[in-house]
């Protein structure tokens, strides 16, 4: 990523809703968006009715190194799954690694491995958005 783990951390967590995909979410803005970024916060989604999705819950953050989730995204909130998504950052100077892994395993009626390439996608994209978002303001 083109940017210091401090900006890059700073942009993934408190700036979710100026990268995030609004394609991707239930109420079609991606302002809506929101993570918590502490042991037990919430990356949730506001819609304009007064409702709310949880779509993940922090179980590990620690600033400009790692952020750890647990949940199911899109579809597979539906599915009888367990989702971690884990986040690593490390760099110096005005260059950050950032290392993605998102691993679901459970049940699903038409099987995860038929997901999984659509999931892979959306989550690619997402990311590209992040590093797009950085290279633009930095």
């Amino acid at each position: 990523m083109p940017a210091s783990s401090t900006r890059v951390w700073e942009a993934l967590t408190a700036e979710i809703d100026r990268w995030w995909d609004a394609t991707h979410s239930h109420g079609g803005k991606a302002s809506a968006f929101s993570l918590d970024a502490k042991a037990g916060g919430c990356f949730c989604e506001m819609l304009d009715d007064g409702g709310s999705i949880e779509h993940m819950r922090v179980v590990q953050a620690r600033p400009g190194v790692s952020l750890v989730m647990q949940g199911g995204l899109g579809p597979l909130q539906f599915m009888g799954v367990a989702g971690s998504m884990s986040f690593t950052l490390s760099g110096e100077g005005e260059t950050t690694e950032l290392r993605y892994r998102y691993e679901v395993g459970g049940f699903s009626v038409q099987g995860l491995d038929v997901i999984a390439p659509a999931v892979d996608t959306v989550q690619l994209g997402q990311l590209r958005g992040l590093q797009v978002y950085l290279a633009g303001i930095s």
